[in-house]
C-alpha cells in the first residue's frame, strides 16, 4: 500500500489553515436545536467529513462535484 495512493482517498482542505476547526468550534459552541449544515464549496469534502464525525446532518455542494472523495456522500453541483 502506498502512502500517496492514501493521500489521494482523504479529503484535503481548500482553506487556510485552521478554518475548518474554528468554523467547527462556532459550529459546536452555538446552542441549536438541529445539527445540520450545507457546505457550499465542498471541494473534496474536507469539512464535509469532519461535520459528519462530529454528528451534524451535511448538504454538499460544489461548482466542480467530480472533486468531491467522500464515498458514503453526494455532492451536488453548484449552479
Amino acid at each position: 500500500m502506498q502512502v500517496e495512493n492514501d493521500y489521494n482517498l482523504v479529503p484535503q482542505p481548500d482553506t487556510a489553515p485552521n478554518v475548518h476547526e474554528v468554523v467547527l468550534k462556532l459550529l459546536k459552541d452555538e446552542v441549536c436545536t438541529e445539527k445540520r449544515i450545507l457546505d457550499a464549496g465542498a471541494g473534496e469534502g474536507a469539512l464535509t467529513q469532519k461535520a459528519l464525525e462530529l454528528g451534524f446532518e451535511t448538504e454538499s455542494c460544489d461548482v466542480n462535484p467530480g472533486r468531491f472523495k467522500l464515498a458514503s456522500k453526494s455532492c451536488r453541483k453548484f449552479p
